[in-house]
């Protein structure tokens, strides 16, 4: 079906990437000046190789936002 309207795998991948490369520089950026953040939660977790690292924080009216998060070590290869 792309191929009838001329829409390639690949021009459709590289338009992802590059929307979601806006939306993480746009996410990493943000500021947190105007919020009363009062907890930070910091877990970590196994996903797929990888460690994923990331911190919530709980501002005065109960609401989560979202700090940080970041990809860790490879997970270890067992011996």
């Amino acid at each position: 079906m792309a191929q009838t309207v001329g829409v390639s795998k690949s021009n459709v991948s590289r338009g992802f990437i590059e929307a979601s490369e806006q939306q993480m520089k746009a996410f990493a950026e943000r500021r947190f000046e105007d919020k009363d953040i009062l907890i930070i939660y910091v877990d970590g977790i196994v996903f797929g190789d990888y460690h994923v690292i990331g911190a919530i924080g709980v501002d005065a009216a109960g609401f989560k936002h979202v700090l940080v998060w970041r990809k860790g070590r490879r997970k270890m290869q067992p011996w």
